[in-house]
């Protein structure tokens, strides 16, 4: 999901964009509608999707991949942006609590994921104060 939204942030700022997945699929943990929305987008904007890709490395004329097919390639690129996972961001919750304060996690703070998720943990702590 972050590596295609970056994708359609990159698109358009004129950025020529291709994104590579080791899976089959793009955008997998995003709701069904949102991710159809956001492939069709990505087409638009000519951003090509490289899905079963194997990494051989990073060189300075861009990205070595092994495709789907088994054929060795090189994608010129003069950046990369590598979207591997997320962890959670907790740092104020900690800094906050060591103060005494009394503190309740929601979203990025507990674990990534999508701001649908995170409005819904934040409503339902907000419900219980």
């Amino acid at each position: 999901m972050v590596g295609c939204e970056t994708a359609d942030f990159l698109a358009d700022r004129g950025k020529k964009v291709t994104v590579t997945r080791r899976g089959e699929q793009f955008a997998t943990k995003i709701n069904p509608t949102h991710r159809l929305a956001l492939l069709t987008r990505l087409a638009q904007k000519g951003v090509s999707l490289l899905p079963g890709v194997t990494y051989l490395g990073i060189t300075p004329e861009g990205l070595r991949i092994k495709d789907k097919d088994g054929q060795e390639k090189l994608l010129e690129a003069d950046t990369i942006v590598l979207a591997a996972g997320a962890r959670p961001q907790d740092g104020l919750g900690k800094s906050l609590e060591g103060m005494g304060l009394e503190v309740h996690r929601a979203g990025d703070g507990v674990e990534p994921r999508s701001i649908t998720e995170a409005l819904a943990e934040a409503c339902a702590i907000a419900l219980k104060l």
